[in-house]
C-alpha cells in the first residue's frame, strides 16, 4: 500500500501505529543532522526526493545512508505532511482557523480533531521543537519553522493564496505541553521521545481507535446459496498396506504401476 496521499486512518491501520516507521526513520536521521544550517528551508534535489518517495510507496521503507543529503529527507517529511488528504487541521474547518486566535481557542480546536490527527500533530511538533532547539546552529527557530508549517497544515480550497497565520502555528511550539498534554511526544524535560516511548504514550488511545475501526469495518458473513444441481458422491476405499509393503513401494517404485490408471488399489463402494 502507498503511504503518500493516503488518509491517516488507512496509514495507521496498515502500519499498525499512528506514525509509519519510515517517517520515524526520517525524524531520527534529521535530528542527527539538526545543526545543519538552513534545515527545512533548503529544498533539496527534486529528482532524488521523488525517487525516495517512490521507494517509500513501494516498500514502506526510506532509503537512508550516512551520506544521504539531509535536505532531501526534510523535503520528504514536508511533502508527506502536505499531501495528507484534507490535511491535519482538516480543510473543511478552515474558517475556524482564520484570523487571530488565542491559546484557549487553539486548544479547543485541537481537542475537537480526530484522535489520529491529534496524535500525529503531537508527534511532528515534538520533532520540530527538537529541530528548533538547535536554532543557534541551523538558524531555524520557532518563527522560521512556523512559517514553513503554516503552508502544510491546512488549505483553503477557495483561496489558494490563504495561509494559516504563523503566529497561530507558534502556539504549537511555545505551549506544546498544554495543547498535547494527553498524548505528548516530548518527555517532561523536553526530550524527543523514542518511537517506543511515544507508542506507549498513545498506545491506549490508538488501541481504542484500532478496535473501533475493526468493529466498523468487519466483513459481512452471508450464507452460501445451496446449489440446485444434485452432486454425485463417490466414496473411495483404499486397501490396507503393511509397513513392509509400504517401504517396498517407496524404496523400489514400479514405473508401470505409477503409470497404471486402473485403480488397482482403489475399490469403489456402491
Amino acid at each position: 500500500m502507498p503511504y503518500f496521499d493516503q488518509p491517516l486512518s488507512n496509514i495507521a491501520l496498515n502500519a499498525s501505529f499512528v506514525v509509519p516507521s519510515f517517517l520515524e526513520d526520517c525524524f531520527e536521521f534529521v535530528i542527527e543532522h539538526a545543526d545543519v544550517e538552513g534545515i527545512f528551508r533548503v529544498p533539496g534535489n527534486d529528482t532524488e526526493v521523488k525517487r525516495l518517495i517512490s521507494i517509500i510507496d513501494a516498500t514502506g521503507n526510506v532509503e537512508i545512508h550516512p551520506n544521504t543529503y539531509v535536505f532531501n529527507i526534510c523535503n520528504v517529511i514536508s511533502r508527506f505532511i502536505k499531501r495528507i488528504p484534507e490535511h491535519l487541521l482538516i480543510d473543511k474547518n478552515v474558517s475556524q482557523w482564520k484570523g487571530d486566535l488565542t491559546l484557549e481557542q487553539v486548544q479547543k480546536k485541537i481537542n475537537d480533531l480526530p484522535v489520529l490527527n491529534r496524535a500525529f500533530l503531537s508527534r511532528i511538533f515534538a520533532f520540530f521543537i527538537t529541530i528548533a532547539s538547535h536554532s543557534k546552529s541551523n538558524l531555524m527557530g520557532v518563527s522560521n519553522l512556523s512559517k514553513i508549517l503554516s503552508a502544510v497544515l491546512i488549505e483553503d480550497k477557495k483561496d489558494p493564496y490563504w495561509l494559516l497565520k504563523p503566529e497561530v502555528v507558534a502556539y504549537f511550539f511555545t505551549d506544546y505541553h498544554k495543547i498535547f498534554n494527553s498524548m505528548p511526544g516530548l518527555t517532561s524535560d523536553g526530550q524527543f521521545m523514542t518511537k517506543d516511548e511515544f507508542q506507549n504514550s498513545v498506545g491506549d488511545i490508538f488501541n481504542a481507535f484500532f478496535c473501533q475501526s475493526y468493529a466498523n469495518h468487519k466483513p459481512e458473513i452471508s450464507a452460501v446459496k445451496q446449489e440446485k444441481q444434485k452432486k454425485m458422491c463417490r466414496i473411495i476405499e483404499t486397501s490396507k498396506v503393511t509397513w513392509d509393503e509400504m517401504f517396498t513401494i517407496l524404496l523400489h517404485p514400479d514405473p508401470n504401476r505409477l503409470n497404471d490408471n486402473s485403480d488397482a488399489h482403489l475399490t469403489p463402494i456402491s
